[in-house]
């Protein structure tokens, strides 16, 4: 009889726990909302790749094929 109070209050215990910390995230959520927002927006700008890289020397980037390069009609041509 003593084992079956102790495992109730051990769940409970366990429950009241879980509760608590979870209420303490979403206060703390609350509380701080204006100064999380921004910051994770710029956290998220920060890590998004489709923005591209900056001007590294590491980075590669596609040349246009000669067919996709048109000549400009007032530039001098090479038989000149």
């Amino acid at each position: 009889m003593v084992k079956k109070d102790v495992e109730l209050g051990l769940w409970g215990t366990l429950l009241v726990t879980a509760g608590a910390v979870l209420l303490s995230w979403a206060a703390y959520e609350i509380a701080f909302l204006p100064i999380l927002r921004p910051s994770r927006g710029a956290v998220d700008r920060s890590l998004d790749l489709k923005q591209g890289a900056p001007d590294d020397e590491g980075v590669e980037t596609s040349k246009p094929e000669e067919s996709e390069v048109r000549e400009d009609s007032t530039a001098p041509s090479k038989q000149e």
